[in-house]
């Protein structure tokens, strides 16, 4: 009798091989295209409250460019690395930007000097409005009005005004002994502009 040898194998398991080895293969395929996902604008600095002259820095991170802008360099500027400096008393917004994606951070220079904090520099008011908010002055006169002593640090505040009765200047006599703490009062709120005949000049812009 002739004996058949018969190889019996189970065709199941070649298929496991198989869906293993494509599975293998797509897992890494996968593996491979996350790895290559390259990261966007993340920024986790929401907002920055600090005195003039300080600095901070913006903590952001992208594999694009980034692109920092204050939108007012008067209270603040901004490098192009993200460095904050704190230049006059205020407020402004730092937008970053990376690969079209735009992130803000809210920027607040705080005082440290409030001897004045009182002082009336809004520029337009009416006449009328500050005799609302101070009082009757103390003198008054067609094109400005005077107050003594009435801010304490301040012996002498006068407010001048157009012909349209709105506030352009402020005038302050101070004692001399004060001087000193009154200058940084001003200069870490308003740019200084020149020194003339003994009185100081300062804008609340850069000329």
């Amino acid at each position: 009798m002739n004996n058949i040898l018969i190889y019996i194998f189970k065709p199941q398991t070649m298929k496991k091989l198989l869906f293993l080895t494509i599975l293998s293969s797509v897992i890494f395929l996968k593996c491979s295209k996350k790895e290559a996902t390259l990261q966007e604008l993340l920024v986790t600095t929401t907002s920055i409250s600090f005195n003039s002259g300080e600095t901070l820095q913006i903590d952001a991170i992208s594999d694009f460019s980034i692109n920092y802008k204050s939108d007012h360099e008067y209270h603040a500027t901004v490098s192009s690395s993200g460095l904050v400096t704190a230049v006059k008393v205020g407020e402004t917004i730092i937008t970053i930007t990376s690969n079209g994606i735009s992130k803000e951070v809210s920027v607040e220079v705080l005082p440290t000097q409030n001897i004045l904090s009182d002082l009336i520099l809004e520029w337009g008011i009416l006449r009328s409005e500050i005799k609302t908010k101070v009082g009757e002055p103390d003198d008054e006169y067609p094109d400005e009005i005077t107050y003594y002593d009435i801010y304490g640090t301040a012996e002498d505040v006068i407010y001048e005004f157009d012909t349209d009765d709105k506030l352009i200047a402020t005038w302050v006599y101070i004692n001399i002994s004060k001087t000193s703490t009154l200058k940084e009062f001003l200069l870490e709120r308003y740019a200084f502009i020149n020194s003339k005949n003994g009185i100081d000049f300062y804008a609340d812009s850069f000329l």
